[in-house]
């Protein structure tokens, strides 16, 4: 434990407002901690040729997860996985291609949208959930263990545009062209986000919701800020992911946000 570090969840206590000592090492954990920089990772990603294989295959997934913890100590261990995990599971192709990043059979239209499908979520998504119960029982005492997930406006915008990109020129075009097209898409997302997050219950401590094209959202899918960072606006549909109630933060970063999972929050209806 690195001189300075009190007891208990550092990371988790200065998320919610606990109380930080100035004499205490200040909590760290960092996005894409673990990856290909650490020839360990290198070495693991070579056993399997599939990337979203290898997400959901807990054994290399929890092992992915815990390598920078081993190596740096870091207050928070993120789960190794990807926000495409959420498209593949409703039943888009989703592929990584060497030199590409991901490639998704793109979504034009209302029938590719209508063969998506929520039944039997929780199945396909299983390993993921198998991957955090192995990773809380494994982490060290101190270490607070984080989720992700991607937002479903940053989700739905490569669904659309079949990759990733910098205008993403259908996604919007579909959001202002076909709002009621696109808000059913969104709601999907919402809804299968959700299940992601707050299953299995009461093991993830912290969720990152990754909104990596925020910057281009306009009007009704605009992100506001409180004063405070109380509060999300939309994008989310009202998500039941980030937390909104009082006294519980959630911490703005430049791609996307963390907050303290609040699981007696009403999931069924809007914050």
């Amino acid at each position: 434990m690195p001189v300075g570090r009190k007891e208990g969840k550092p990371l988790l206590r200065m998320l919610t407002g606990g109380p930080i000592d100035p004499a205490d090492a200040p909590p760290i954990w960092l996005m894409r901690q673990a990856g290909r920089y650490l020839p360990e990772y290198r070495a693991l990603r070579a056993q399997s040729p599939s990337f979203l294989d290898f997400c959901f295959t807990p054994d290399l997934a929890v092992e992915a997860s815990l390598q920078p913890i081993r190596r740096f100590g870091f207050d928070g261990a993120i789960i190794f996985s990807d926000i495409l995990v959420i498209p593949h599971a409703l039943g888009q192709a989703v592929r990584f291609a060497e030199g590409h990043g991901p490639l998704l059979d793109p979504l034009r239209s209302k029938a590719d949208i209508d063969r998506l499908s929520a039944a039997g979520l929780r199945d396909r998504l299983a390993p993921v959930f198998e991957t955090l119960r192995r990773l809380s029982a494994a982490l060290p005492a101190e270490t607070t263990l984080i989720g992700f997930a991607g937002a479903p406006w940053t989700v739905a915008s490569y669904m659309i545009e079949g990759a990733g990109g910098i205008d993403f020129v259908n996604a919007k075009h579909m959001a202002y062209g076909e709002p009621e097209l696109f808000g059913g898409l969104i709601d999907l997302l919402v809804e299968s986000t959700g299940g992601l997050v707050f299953y299995p219950k009461d093991v993830t401590e912290v969720e990152r919701i990754a909104h990596e094209v925020a910057h281009d959202i306009r009007n009704q899918y605009t992100i506001t800020y409180t004063p405070t960072n109380q509060a999300l606006d939309d994008t989310f549909r009202q998500i039941k992911v980030a937390v909104k109630a009082p006294g519980n933060p959630v911490a703005r970063t430049r791609q996307g946000y963390y907050a303290r999972k609040t699981l007696t929050a009403n999931r069924s209806g809007s914050f």
